[in-house]
C-alpha cells in the first residue's frame, strides 16, 4: 500500500513513536516472513493515525510498543506467534488487528508485572 505523506507528519509520528527507528531498521532474518510482514504492516499502519487525537495517539504508541516487544522480548514473541501465527497483515481488517494486538500486549504486560512483583522474596 502506498501513502502520500508530508514531511511534518512523518516527523511528528516518528517523534511520538519512540521505537520507530529501531523497528524500521531491524535486521530481519532471511526466512522470517512473518516478521517481515509485521514490520511492513507497522510501517503502513502507523501513519494512518492522527496524533492530535489523544485516543489515536495512544493506539499508535501501543502499536509501536507491541512491535518493539515482538522484536526484543523472546517470551512475548513466542506467545504472540502462538496467538497470531495465522494472522494475515491486511489493511482491510486493520482496526480489528490493531485491537487484538493491543489487547494481547496489555494482557502480556499485566502478566509480566504480576510475575515480576510476585516472584520477589520477602
Amino acid at each position: 500500500m502506498v501513502h502520500t505523506l508530508d514531511i511534518e507528519k512523518i516527523k511528528s509520528v516518528t517523534d511520538k513513536c519512540e521505537y520507530y527507528d529501531y523497528i524500521t531498521d531491524y535486521d530481519i532474518e532471511y526466512d522470517d516472513e512473518f516478521t517481515f510482514e509485521f514490520i511492513n504492516w507497522y510501517r503502513d499502519v502507523i501513519f494512518l493515525y492522527d496524533i492530535k487525537d489523544n485516543r489515536e495517539l495512544d493506539t499508535m504508541k501501543w502499536i509501536d510498543k507491541s512491535v518493539y516487544l515482538y522484536l526484543t522480548d523472546n517470551i512475548y514473541k513466542r506467545e504472540f506467534m502462538k496467538k497470531f501465527n495465522t494472522f494475515t497483515f491486511n489493511m482491510k481488517f486493520r482496526k480489528e488487528m490493531v485491537n487484538k494486538i493491543i489487547f494481547f500486549s496489555r494482557e502480556y504486560q499485566d502478566k509480566f508485572y504480576l510475575y515480576l512483583f510476585s516472584s520477589r522474596w520477602i
